[in-house]
């Protein structure tokens, strides 16, 4: 079973006000369950170093058959849907968007390298 570090407390802001609207397009879109994991950027790049080593392998371990196990630090102060998930065989992306543009680049953690508003993806979808 692969573990994740402790999550950080301080949340990124512009990650924190594009996530809503990106949760929104895959449920509305994407047929299947996914991991994501959102960059977010007001200029025209983002750096291969903006996924952090734990990201990259959580991300790619969801699709594998064996997955990733991961238990929800309890919070008293939030409720919590529940205690715990596992993934496997599921799809994953790094989901790049570009805020001045406006475009938000679903690729694979495989493929990652960093990003710019016209790199390879698997799909590209407007921000609203």
């Amino acid at each position: 079973m692969d573990t994740l570090p402790e999550l950080p407390k301080k949340l990124d802001k512009r990650e924190a006000r594009v996530t809503p609207k990106v949760l929104k397009y895959f449920k509305e879109n994407y047929p299947n369950s996914v991991a994501l994991e959102i960059k977010a950027t007001k200029t025209n790049t983002i750096s291969k170093s903006a996924l952090k080593e734990h990201q990259c392998k959580a991300l790619i371990a969801v699709q594998s058959m064996s997955g990733l196990s991961y238990k929800i630090p309890d919070n008293s102060r939030i409720r919590l849907p529940f205690d715990a998930f596992q993934l496997k065989g599921t799809q994953s992306f790094v989901v790049a968007c570009f805020l001045k543009e406006r475009i938000c680049l679903a690729i694979d953690p495989k493929d990652w390298e960093g990003a710019n508003s016209g790199s390879d993806c698997i799909f590209s979808f407007p921000l609203k």
